[in-house]
């Protein structure tokens, strides 16, 4: 029969508090089952990741793990209500990791149809680490402007943020206008409703762009040099546990005796 582990033991094997354990439940990245109220997990399974699947490098879900989301939420939050701008960090694939800063009304309309999320978290993907250049101002599905730049750990891209909601130029807002009935017609939304949200959505002068790219690589220097750091305390912690375990026995199967 093969022998299952328990939260606690799965907590000290991989380093990380019960929230993380909950979190790589819920995305899958764990498989459990519950024995009387508790969760167990598969000897082999956790033997896995104490051999390097866990902040696996090829996996482009790595900041989730790295990135300290608590302190992250709150620089993001003061850097977007300074900027006059919302931001988001969101993984390489452009599901959220943090939640957004200062979003425009529009934005929050538009994130208020699944249609519509859906759509932003795919311009987000597409701004990701094959979008060229160090930071540049992208146009999201409708047409808003963003900019973005990458959060890295040992020169490798974990995640990016993204900050935006606003347009570059006054002809810009125009065809913004043009498009707005085909987005309601797409995201069903009403049209009123868009129009007016719309009206409120700020234009960027050609300095304050020049500034707002220049902020986005401080914050996501910041972020980045957060992460390095945590991403190597990390990686010392999980060889303490290897050399404990093996002056234990070498093996899992001494945490269930």
């Amino acid at each position: 029969m093969e022998t299952l582990l328990t939260l606690k033991q799965v907590q000290e094997v991989l380093q990380v508090d019960r929230t993380t354990i909950h979190r790589m439940l819920k995305d899958g990245r764990l498989a459990g089952v519950k024995v009387g109220g508790q969760w167990r997990f598969s000897r082999q399974q956790i033997e896995s990741f104490t051999q390097g699947a866990v902040c696996n490098e090829d996996d482009d879900d790595w900041g989730e793990e790295i990135l300290p989301i608590y302190c992250v939420q709150r620089m993001q939050d003061v850097f977007a209500e300074i900027a006059g701008i919302g931001s988001v960090v969101t993984n390489l694939q452009g599901h959220p990791l943090t939640r957004m800063s200062n979003p425009c009304a529009f934005c929050n309309l538009m994130q208020s149809s699944p249609s519509g999320k859906a759509a932003c978290q795919n311009s987000w993907r597409e701004m990701g680490p094959h979008a060229e250049g160090p930071t540049r101002f992208l146009k999201c599905h409708a047409g808003l402007q963003y900019a973005r730049s990458l959060i890295e750990v040992d020169g490798k891209p974990i995640a990016l943020i993204v900050s935006g909601q606003f347009h570059l130029d006054s002809s810009n807002a125009a065809k913004f206008d043009q498009s707005l009935p085909l987005l309601a017609e797409q995201h069903n939304l009403s049209l009123v409703e868009l129009r007016e949200t719309a009206r409120k959505l700020s234009t960027l002068n050609e300095k304050y762009e020049d500034q707002i790219g220049e902020w986005l690589d401080k914050v996501a220097k910041t972020f980045s040099d957060v992460s390095s750091e945590r991403a190597h305390l990390l990686g010392r912690l999980r060889q303490i546990a290897e050399i404990t375990l093996d002056v234990e026995g070498g093996t899992l199967s001494n945490l269930t005796r």
